[in-house]
């Protein structure tokens, strides 16, 4: 993901940080810089969704999905070490 978030302005820090608050930029109909670089590599590689650091749990992951980008017949399924969905 380095070449999406040069070609953003993005860089690693920005994207585990909690500085800006989503919930306020999102509440002014506003993107934050993960939602942009996230947003930007969904559309330059076609993907569905995708895993992300977690700022709040810096042994974590998020997972994006992008659901309007889903092709028909498409799931998620999350499945642990053991190969147990959940």
């Amino acid at each position: 993901m380095p070449e999406v978030q040069e070609a953003v302005g993005s860089g690693g820090e920005e994207v585990v940080s909690l500085i800006p608050s989503r919930h306020i930029l999102n509440a002014r109909g506003e993107l934050t810089p993960t939602q942009i670089l996230g947003k930007a590599r969904c559309l330059a590689c076609g993907f569905s969704a995708l895993v992300a650091p977690s700022a709040v749990n810096p042994k974590g992951f998020c997972l994006d999905i992008f659901v309007d980008r889903l092709a028909k017949g498409e799931s998620v399924s999350i499945v642990d070490s053991e190969g147990a969905c959940g």
